[in-house]
């Protein structure tokens, strides 16, 4: 069987949009004074996919709108949670939905100086999936 260099490319090699540092003040938590008050919140995200035809052509039709991704994530964290796990699981889903053709979508949600004894800088969770996988299964 033979497989072109761009065939081949798509097997061994996966490409990244990182999306670092995504800050939002918002009303997520278990406690009443965190959905009262707010907080700081904080979203990273990684998106894997094929990014060699945008490269070639220079197009954002061959990309990843990140500023779409921002607008869905915004979007997101305005709607309020009582968990990070949920917050990262809806931006996660609308992302998948949204963007066909990403391979793998890596996601934190930081919750920035938590409302816990002693000094803690922040808490995170971490979701990913590996969307094209969940489709072929």
């Amino acid at each position: 069987m033979y497989f072109s260099p761009a065939q081949l490319r798509d097997f061994f090699i996966m490409d990244y949009i990182h999306l670092n540092g995504i800050k939002i003040y918002a009303y997520h938590g278990c406690l009443n004074e965190e959905k009262k008050v707010g907080g700081y919140f904080q979203v990273d995200i990684s998106l894997g996919l094929n990014l060699t035809h945008a490269g070639e052509t220079d197009q954002i039709k061959h990309s990843v709108d990140y500023a779409k991704v921002n607008e869905i994530v915004r979007e997101e964290m305005q709607k309020p949670a009582r968990l990070l796990e949920g917050i990262a699981w809806r931006i996660l889903k609308k992302l998948e939905s949204n963007f066909p053709d990403l391979q793998h979508i890596k996601i934190f949600v930081s919750k920035l100086n938590p409302p816990v004894p002693g000094e803690m800088h922040s808490v995170s969770v971490e979701l990913e999936s590996f969307p094209h996988k969940q489709k072929k299964l």
